[in-house]
């Protein structure tokens, strides 16, 4: 578990981060306002383009907000110790790595097996198939 210090400096970090998600959100969506209200599209090429941006907002939009729950969900178990320790293996989240994903619920190990089922289920694959060629 993080030292009392090492605590402040990760909830001083989410804070931030929690600030600058919510600005950004709140610009994503002013933008597709915008977007909608120039619904006039002079030509088809217009309205193609208009049609990406807000696609494109959606998507910057609906990371950014995932990201938000996460640190929320962060800045909740800051002062429990669940905070700095692995939901998955139950070791300690090094320090370094909290200071760089604040939000982290999982050591390095754990998170690339997540990522790597993640990728693999992405893909359609399932576990095992590639030893069967």
């Amino acid at each position: 578990m993080p030292t009392r210090e090492q605590t402040g400096q990760c909830k001083a970090k989410l804070e931030e981060m929690r600030t600058a998600l919510l600005r950004e959100v709140a610009s994503l969506k002013e933008s597709t306002a915008a977007l909608e209200a120039e619904q006039g599209a002079s030509d088809l090429a217009d309205a193609a383009m208009s049609i990406y941006d807000k696609a494109f907002i959606g998507r910057m939009s609906l990371a950014d907000q995932k990201i938000l729950e996460r640190v929320d969900a962060a800045l909740q178990r800051i002062n429990t110790p669940d905070f700095g320790t692995c939901a998955d293996c139950g070791d300690e989240i090094p320090f370094k790595r909290l200071m760089a994903v604040p939000y982290s619920e999982r050591c390095v190990a754990c998170q690339e097996i997540v990522e790597r089922d993640e990728r693999t289920r992405a893909t359609g694959e399932t576990a095992g198939a590639e030893g069967l060629e």
